[in-house]
């Protein structure tokens, strides 16, 4: 699990949510770069940080929620944690690429990648794990890792297979 790319499907309670945290504060506390955790929604975003901010406090990690229109693309040293809707998200991602800068990008974690399957904003969750796949094949990413998590992924053997990831099921 470590530095792969993998899928966790488990129901509602499976511990989903705590392996995301666990993974997240490993690749930050062991590999230089930063972390976008994707959430679909703004009061999601706001719950995560101020959660993680509570619980990681003593680790001065630099943590900050991006929606909407709110702020600047925020990825430094300082701040290592990035939580986002699915559009800031992808707009950030673009960001990276167009400012050479996307290899500050380590780990792509994708909470309810069921998503995918959503008509108005499915095909930005692709997109964004379309374009990381390709950033790396062409050398703009190294040692990146692709989280997904879901409990509800009717074709979660499929989106594996695409992504080359492992496939955990709880």
């Amino acid at each position: 699990m470590e530095g792969s790319d993998f899928i966790y499907s488990a129901p509602t309670s499976g511990g989903k949510t705590l392996v995301a945290e666990i993974i997240a504060l490993r690749r930050i506390l062991r590999k230089p770069g930063c972390l976008l955790y994707v959430v679909p929604f703004v009061s999601i975003a706001e719950e995560k940080v101020e959660f993680l901010r509570k619980v990681w406090g003593c680790l001065n990690i630099g943590i900050c929620a991006l929606h909407g229109e709110d702020g600047g693309l925020v990825m430094s040293e300082e701040i290592k944690v990035s939580i986002c809707t699915i559009e800031r998200a992808c707009g950030i991602f673009n960001r990276l690429l167009l400012d050479g800068e996307a290899n500050l990008l380590r780990t792509l974690i994708i909470d309810e990648v069921h998503l995918m399957g959503n008509s108005s904003r499915g095909y930005m969750l692709e997109l964004l794990m379309t374009k990381m796949k390709y950033a790396r094949g062409l050398g703009l990413i190294q040692d990146s890792q692709i989280v997904c998590l879901s409990a509800t992924l009717p074709n979660a053997d499929q989106i594996a297979s695409w992504l080359k990831a492992t496939m955990y099921t709880g």
